[in-house]
């Protein structure tokens, strides 16, 4: 043979040569990770001479005695605090806690559990002590079953039961008459259906219907069965969706609540195969009113997740329950999709109103996902249309920037939409800063029209911010205004009885004279009643005299809760100083007994020793006559 036509290959050539280098790695790394780690000659071992290991030095090896470090890739990590302090990474840590489990050989497996059982954990760390060991000692189940025994038993009952799914799904894998006699072995009951689960979940997919049904019963675990007939109920009911709803409603009896979720199961499956008009089908043979209007808002949600357009052509259609509108929950959805869509369709409803009322919605859902996208497509909007969308992106302007959206609110010539803008802006203004929105208030020209109101409204918010400037601000407002006699500070002295009882108490002598220190005071009195510091309440009534503290004291006497315990209207009553106060609190408590029958014949024959002859009269006036009883004698 001609050497020449045949010449002799030295080396391989590149695609030899990766090939064999590939497989070469492949081989390697499958011997790595299948081949057990063998026990070690551990300084663990009873038998060794060397002393055992620290915590904090806990050395891994391999099966070969080598250090972990030496091998390629491995872990440095040699305790929790290790792992802990080197990887903030959820990731890492997991990946790290796996590749442990790995290469520990048992000794050492066991080892560092004990570690992490005792480990000093702070807030910061305390679910990486459950992760860690659910981790490790699933490891362990394959092989020491006995030690898995002895190790969660020997944990605390808050730990068990957060352990018992995993260990116990795990060791169904492995060996599942082991994990049978790990769930037998619970003598409380919750911990033993817990780990059941997780034992009957891991075999779902290894054993038929009928022997998954048997093992559960093994257990004594009644509720996965029943879960389980359900589950694969819902499975083939939705399989077909027409059939099974046809068989469910040959029965109505089964149209109720308590089958409230198979009735959707069955809906939301046919809702997929032909759309919207799987709803009627299944409404309308629904009579229970209250589940047909839960079940209607639900599937309208889910056809306008499949197609929007059709689900609201079949929304407008159908009547309003009380003050919702079936449109409504598919709107929010399409919204989020084409909200310029949603618009020109509710831009040609035959009705006005509703035609305002989807606008509204449409503009804040849409305001709430896309605000910025609402104000760049103003000039799609008639001009009306466009100072309804400006009054709502008030709602987004204003807390980032009140200026901005104050900038709006003189673009908006529609004196509705100039309304809703005013008071939005006034709230969510006032939240942040209550001077400056008070003085726009009382400057803005365009304000006049509602001031009263929205002074009113800055006042109020800005009382959760700073209850000592807002109370400053609301006395400097004129008494009067828009026809109410009581000054703004009785509101912010309300407000703080439910958030600062004792900063009330320090503003209280500062309120006006007249309905506005009565107001003022008698807010604080119902307060410190609530407070069972009822004395005090008293004593206050001595800042006023006359027909003013016959009010305060009628007002205060009043706040018993009778219903429960009609003996302490009488307590109440006895520690009054104001006998006219006692006699109005006793006509009304009397007159209002014809109806609620709170007080039996001694009570009311009790009550009638309170009276003066004035009070008689009126009573008299009021149980055979019909007439009213004054305010007066209410407190106000």
């Amino acid at each position: 043979m001609n050497a020449s036509n045949h010449p002799v290959k030295k080396f391989p050539d590149a695609l030899s040569l990766v090939l064999g280098a590939t497989i070469t790695a492949v081989v390697l790394l499958s011997v790595y990770f299948v081949l057990p780690a063998k026990k070690s000659e551990s300084p663990l071992d009873p038998n060794s001479s060397s002393p055992p290991p620290s915590q904090d030095s806990l050395i891994q090896s391999n099966p070969n005695g080598e250090s972990v470090e030496e091998k390629q890739g491995a872990t440095t990590i040699r305790t929790l605090a290790d792992l802990l302090d080197e990887h903030s990474s959820r990731f890492l840590r997991f990946a790290t806690l796996y590749q442990l489990a790995n290469q520990l050989d048992e000794d050492r497996l066991v080892f560092l559990i004990d570690e992490i059982v005792d480990f000093d954990y702070d807030a910061t760390n305390q679910k990486w002590r459950t992760d860690a060991l659910s981790i490790l000692i699933s490891k362990l189940v394959h092989s020491d079953e006995e030690k898995v025994h002895s190790i969660y038993f020997g944990l605390n009952e808050d730990t068990q039961r957060k352990l018992a799914y995993s260990i116990a799904s795990e060791w169904a894998t492995v060996n599942l008459e082991g994990a049978k006699n790990f769930v037998k072995s619970f003598s409380e009951w919750e911990l033993k259906v817990i780990a059941s689960d997780g034992v009957l979940d891991a075999q779902s997919s290894l054993l038929s219907i009928d022997d998954l049904k048997l093992l559960a019963e093994e257990f004594e675990n009644e509720k996965y069965v029943s879960d389980l007939i359900e589950r694969n109920l819902f499975i083939e009911e939705a399989r077909y969706p027409e059939q099974s709803w046809n068989v469910l409603a040959q029965d109505p009896t089964q149209l109720n609540y308590e089958n409230f979720r198979r009735i959707t199961n069955i809906a939301e499956a046919w809702i997929e195969q032909i759309g919207v008009n799987a709803i009627p089908r299944v409404t309308e043979v629904i009579e229970d009113q209250s589940l047909r209007d839960q079940l209607q808002y639900r599937l309208l949600r889910v056809a306008a997740l499949q197609d929007a357009k059709s689900a609201f052509e079949y929304a407008i259609t159908l009547p309003h329950s009380g003050f919702s509108n079936p449109a409504s929950p598919v709107l929010s959805i399409w919204a989020e999709n084409d909200p310029l869509a949603a618009w020109e369709r509710i831009s040609i409803l035959d009705t006005a109103s509703e035609r305002e009322d989807l606008t509204q919605e449409l503009f804040s859902t849409w305001v709430s996902n896309d605000a910025q996208s609402l104000k760049d497509s103003l000039g799609k909007f008639p001009n009306e249309v466009q100072d309804v969308a400006r009054a709502i992106l008030i709602i987004d302007l204003v807390k980032e920037s009140p200026e901005a959206a104050r900038a709006m609110y003189d673009e908006i010539e529609n004196s509705g939409s100039k309304r809703t803008a005013a008071r939005t802006l006034a709230n969510y203004w006032g939240r942040t800063d209550g001077v400056a929105a008070l003085n726009w208030v009382l400057i803005d020209p365009s304000t006049e029209s509602q001031r009263p109101i929205l002074v009113q409204i800055v006042i109020t918010e800005f009382t959760n911010k700073d209850s000592q400037t807002a109370f400053e601000l609301a006395r400097d407002q004129p008494i009067g205004v828009g026809g109410d006699e009581i000054g703004l500070e009785a509101t912010v002295i309300d407000m703080l009885t439910f958030q600062n009882l004792e900063e009330a108490l320090k503003l209280l002598p500062l309120v006006r004279e007249g309905p506005t220190k009565l107001a003022a005071y008698r807010d604080v009195g119902y307060s410190l009643i609530r407070n069972d510091r009822l004395d005090e309440a008293i004593a206050n009534g001595e800042e006023f005299s006359g027909e003013d503290q016959i009010r305060y004291y009628t007002s205060i006497g009043s706040n018993v809760n009778v219903m429960d315990d009609p003996e302490s209207i009488f307590t109440r009553l006895d520690q009054l100083p104001s006998e006219m106060a006692r006699s109005r609190i006793a006509t009304t408590q009397l007159a209002n007994n014809r109806r609620s029958n709170v007080y039996d014949e001694d009570q009311v024959d009790r009550l009638k020793e309170y009276l003066t002859d004035e009070d008689r009269k009126l009573l008299f006036e009021i149980e055979e006559e019909g007439a009213s009883i004054p305010d007066a004698y209410l407190g106000y």
